[in-house]
This record gives C-alpha cells, sequence and structure tokens, in this order.
C-alpha cells in the first residue's frame, strides 16, 4: 500500500516540472539567438564598440598623464584630449576623433611622440585625415572673435576611418553614425554657436561700458 502523496509534496514536483519547462524555453531562446546571424552581427559589433571606447578613453587617460611643462611667457603646457563632435557621431567616433585632434595640436616635440606612443598613430595618418575632416568654426575669446571654419572632404575622411583604428589598435569602428548629413550639422551649427558666441561676447563689452561711469560729489 502506497502512501498518500502530500501537498507540499504536490507544490515541490509541480514546481520542479515549471522549472524544467522554464529552463527549457530559456535554452531554446538561446539557440534561436545564437542561430539568428543578423542578431550575431549586432552582438559582435556592440562587443566591439565597447571594447573601442574602453580602449579610447584609455588612451584619453594615458595622454593627460604625461607630465605638464612651463614654458616662459607661455605657462603650463599640457596634452588634453576630449570628445569632439558627440552629438553627431557617437561616443565611439567623437572619442577617436578627439584623441587624434589632441595628438595633431601637441605643441612641444616631446608630447607629441609620447601621445605617438599610446596612440600608435603617425603625423603623415594624422595629418591626411585632418586635412580630410576640415575644422568647424568656433569663437576664440582671446581675440574676441568667431575664426572661421576650414572644409574638408567627407568622403576622404570616412574612407580614412578604417585605417586609422587599425593604426591605433581599435577593432573594426562602427562608421554609420558618421554621414554627409551629420557632418554638414556640425560644420553648419558650430558656425552659428561660434557667431552667437561672438556677439555675447561684444555685447557684454558695451554693456561694461556703459556702466563703467564715475560718480562725483
Amino acid at each position: 500500500m502506497t502512501g498518500k502523496i502530500t501537498v507540499n509534496e504536490i507544490r515541490e514536483q509541480q514546481l520542479a516540472e515549471a522549472k524544467a519547462r522554464r529552463q527549457q524555453r530559456t535554452e531554446s531562446a538561446q539557440i534561436a539567438y545564437y542561430n539568428n546571424t543578423f542578431l550575431m552581427d549586432m552582438e559582435v559589433a556592440r562587443q566591439d564598440r565597447v571594447n573601442n571606447v574602453n580602449r579610447l578613453k584609455s588612451m584619453v587617460e594615458q595622454m593627460s598623464l604625461i607630465p605638464a611643462q612651463r614654458l616662459p611667457q607661455v605657462g603650463e603646457i599640457r596634452v588634453n584630449a576630449f570628445p569632439i563632435g558627440e552629438r553627431y557621431f557617437g561616443e565611439e567616433l567623437s572619442l577617436l576623433l578627439g584623441v587624434v585632434s589632441a595628438v595633431r595640436s601637441t605643441f612641444l616635440d616631446m608630447h607629441r611622440d609620447q601621445a605617438m606612443a599610446i596612440t600608435g598613430l603617425d603625423m603623415q595618418l594624422i595629418e591626411d585625415f585632418s586635412q580630410a575632416l576640415g575644422e568647424p568654426a568656433y569663437f576664440m575669446k582671446r581675440i574676441g572673435a568667431k575664426v572661421s571654419g576650414i572644409q574638408g572632404s567627407f568622403d576622404i575622411a570616412k574612407a580614412l576611418l578604417p585605417q586609422l583604428a587599425s593604426a591605433m589598435g581599435l577593432n573594426p569602428i562602427d562608421t554609420d553614425k558618421f554621414t554627409d548629413s551629420k557632418y554638414s550639422a556640425w560644420f553648419t551649427n558650430s558656425e552659428l554657436s561660434a557667431e552667437r558666441k561672438e556677439l555675447e561676447y561684444h555685447n557684454s563689452l558695451k554693456f561694461d561700458e556703459g556702466n563703467n561711469f564715475t560718480l562725483t560729489a
């Protein structure tokens, strides 16, 4: 004679069967995911992007640690790298553009040599890409005026991006966000921003002059 199955035993049996079914569904979903070439391609691209961002951030940090030098009549000289055009091109590309710009704009040869060692870049590739990329307009407070932009060649700049990534030891870089329309918007909006800042600067000077008076008894 067999004993009567208790409620708790029934409960545990049903829970075990439910867990087994859940595990089977999970494994089936994972198998379907791994067999989907489109999703796998997206996953690989995501991993490449994450690894590239981490490596580029590491380059930025390493360049910031290059010892500053103090020059007479100039002051302290540092290597500064920061993202460029992130709102247009995304984090990965904006970091790459910032790193390239930082190496190119180094003032001292010793800083440039260290920056090139960190990034793996050479000056010929940097100059070729920088010339192709061009430079949007910007406002320079030191002279109180807008500095006009230098138009580049979008097609050449985009074609050089994979070569830059390879030289820097990066995984294949995603250039989908580097489009002609976003490139043009970057230049157009930079021009408008520089003009606005120039106007605000001169308006502030007029305001200061208008309030600069002497009270007499």
